[in-house]
């Protein structure tokens, strides 16, 4: 019996994380953009759990990449426990967007006075969302779960736009989205100001 839930495990994580090089062209790495992101400071702890997600026999890694077949964005989650000079004890949440043979990850701050800087993200619930409205702007759209003090995992909208060579967190549209609970279609026609780029992209 273990022998079979062994197996139907090993084909689960083989179809959740193996074909991200084919679903990119085979032109460049997400999983290998995602270490370097989150190893870039450090080596953290590895994770201790992370949402609807059954830990493998030998644990976590210090990230855990979210994937699906119809786009190109990934959504991770990452410790940052552990490294040496970063006052961060929670697990965070971004995204990485494969375009133009390029991976790009958001440079969030976790300091921008988002409600979420203070709780510890575990995954994502559902796939991205996405969107290219009439201003040439291509939105996406997470549900990222976050550890509330009830211990009660709490989800809430996050999103993220590119244009122009820029992927960007946008925190004014996170709120936004939530408050219309997850319609990406008020972002149809919407466009961006400079105050909109505060937190983004560097190809890794």
């Amino acid at each position: 019996m273990r022998a079979i839930f062994l197996m139907l495990y090993a084909i689960f994580l083989s179809l959740t994380l193996a074909p991200f090089g084919s679903r990119a062209n085979n032109n460049f790495d997400v999983i290998s953009s995602v270490e370097k992101y989150v190893f870039k400071n450090g080596k953290p702890y590895v994770l201790s759990k992370v949402y609807e997600v059954m830990a493998p026999p030998s644990g976590f890694l210090p990230y855990y990449i979210y994937s699906d077949e119809n786009t190109y964005a990934y959504p991770f989650v990452f410790n940052r426990e552990g490294i040496k000079g970063i006052n961060e004890p929670y697990s965070r949440c971004n995204l990485a967007y494969a375009i133009n043979e390029m991976v790009f990850i958001p440079e969030r701050k976790f300091n921008s006075g988002y409600a979420e800087d203070f709780e510890q993200c575990l995954g994502f619930d559902g796939d991205v969302k996405t969107l290219k409205n009439s201003k040439g702007i291509e939105w996406f759209v997470t549900k990222a779960v976050y550890e509330v003090d009830s211990d009660k995992p709490n989800s809430t909208y996050e999103v993220y736009f590119y244009l122009k060579g820029f992927f960007c967190f946008s925190k004014n549209d996170s709120h936004l989205i939530s408050v219309n609970e997850g319609d990406i279609l008020i972002l149809k026609d919407k466009g961006v100001t400079e105050k909109d780029f505060m937190e983004c992209s560097k190809n890794i």
